[in-house]
């Protein structure tokens, strides 16, 4: 992964029951080296949760991101003419 301001990442995924863990590492913009471990779990055919464990930049370790919810809406129908 490539952002507009230099900075660039690799990730490796892999399956662990109904959840992908994505444990990615690379550099920031400012040359600082940065891990993470990212957690996508599914919860239904609609729902899964998503979670940033493990994230550190240049060896300062950082908190745990809160779970979060994602839900799939239904499309919306479109106006009759």
């Amino acid at each position: 992964m490539f952002d507009s301001d230099g900075g660039f990442s690799d990730g490796f995924w892999q399956q662990a029951g109904n959840d992908w863990v994505l444990k990615m590492s690379g550099t920031t913009p400012d040359g600082k080296s940065a891990s993470s471990t990212s957690i996508y779990s599914f919860v239904d055919a609609r729902t899964m949760t998503f979670q940033s464990i493990d994230h550190e930049v240049g060896g300062i370790q950082l908190p745990d991101s809160a779970p979060v919810t994602i839900v799939r809406q239904p499309p919306t129908a479109e106006p009759a003419e």
